[in-house]
C-alpha cells in the first residue's frame, strides 16, 4: 500500500512538472509572436519571424531603416541593416526563445542594448558613438543568444553576402603531364633517355 502510495505521488509529480514546462514554452513562444505580430497598424518596420528554421534577412541600403519588430524560437536569425539608412532614433523589438539572433548595424550609429536574459547571453560588439543616431534594441532572451555585431562592409561594397562569400580560393594543382619550365633557382628535373647498348662485333678467324 504504501509503495503504491510514493510511486503515485512520484508519478503526479512528474506529470505536472512536465506539465508546468509544457505551459512556460507555450507562453514563451507565443510572447515571441507577440512581439512581431504587434501593432499591425504600423506598416513601415520590418517584421521578421524565424521558427523552427535557420534565416538571413538583409535591409537593403536604399531602404530606410524605420524600426524592427524580430522574433526567433527555437531556431537562428542572422539580420543585416549594416548599409541601412538610419537618420534618426529607432527601435527595434526583440525576442528570442530557444535560439540565437545575430544583428549587424551600421558604423555611423549609436547602439543602446536592453535585453533582458535569462540562461543565455547578450553581446554587444560596437564601439559607443554618442551623438549620432541611436538604435535602440528592446527585448528579451530566455536560453539562447544575441549578439550586435558593427558592419564590416565597406560602402562600395557590391553584395550584402561578401563577408559571407570570403572563401580562401583551392590552389590549383600543376598538371602532371605538363613540365614545367625552368624559372629563376628552380630547375625542372627530366628522365634521362636511356642509354643505347653497346654493340658486340664478332669476326669469324
Amino acid at each position: 500500500m504504501k509503495k503504491e502510495m510514493i510511486s503515485r505521488c512520484i508519478l503526479s509529480g512528474v506529470i505536472l512538472s512536465a506539465t508546468a514546462v509544457s505551459v512556460g514554452i507555450a507562453r514563451t513562444y507565443h510572447k515571441v509572436r507577440k512581439v512581431v505580430f504587434s501593432n499591425p497598424k504600423q506598416k513601415d518596420i520590418d517584421r521578421v519571424l524565424s521558427q523552427f528554421s535557420s534565416q538571413f534577412h538583409y535591409i537593403d541600403h536604399d531602404h530606410d531603416f524605420l524600426g524592427a519588430q524580430v522574433g526567433v524560437a527555437f531556431g537562428s536569425l542572422r539580420l543585416d541593416c549594416g548599409k541601412a539608412k538610419i537618420t534618426e532614433d529607432t527601435v527595434c523589438e526583440l525576442g528570442t526563445f530557444m535560439g540565437s539572433t545575430t544583428i549587424i548595424v551600421p558604423r555611423d550609429i549609436h547602439v543602446v542594448l536592453d535585453c533582458k536574459v535569462m540562461a543565455g547571453s547578450a553581446i554587444l560588439m560596437k564601439e559607443p558613438l554618442p551623438g549620432a543616431p541611436t538604435l535602440y534594441i528592446h527585448g528579451f532572451c530566455k536560453m539562447g543568444a544575441v549578439v550586435v555585431l558593427e558592419s564590416n562592409l565597406e560602402p562600395s561594397a557590391e553584395s550584402p553576402l561578401q563577408e559571407l562569400d570570403q572563401k580562401p580560393k583551392d590552389k590549383e594543382v600543376p598538371n602532371k603531364s605538363e613540365e614545367a619550365d625552368t624559372t629563376g633557382d628552380i630547375a625542372t628535373t627530366s628522365t634521362p633517355s636511356p642509354k643505347p647498348s653497346p654493340s658486340v662485333t664478332f669476326k669469324t678467324l
